[in-house]
């Protein structure tokens, strides 16, 4: 299918020439057809449910993304003691 190889091209693209991690696949947010509106762009609310579910879980899983929320967490924690 010339639209996945497209995809993939892309991907692959991206993860070899930008400077931060790409941390999912396309194949990871391919949903049923249910879960469109009218296009295959338009999710309706359980889609758009799902795939937020779904960032977040890679978000989560990912060291740096966790990193990050930790050092924002201690500046906050110590922000709101002074």
């Amino acid at each position: 299918d010339l639209h996945v190889t497209t995809i993939n091209k892309v991907h692959k693209d991206l993860k070899n020439n930008l400077d931060f991690e790409v941390l999912n696949s396309p194949e990871d947010f391919v949903f049923d057809n249910s879960y469109f509106y009218d296009t295959h762009y338009h999710l309706v609310k359980e889609g758009r449910a799902l795939r937020t579910k779904k960032q977040l879980q890679f978000l989560m899983q990912n060291e740096r993304v966790l990193s990050c929320l930790k050092r924002a967490a201690s500046f906050q924690t110590k922000k709101v003691q002074k």
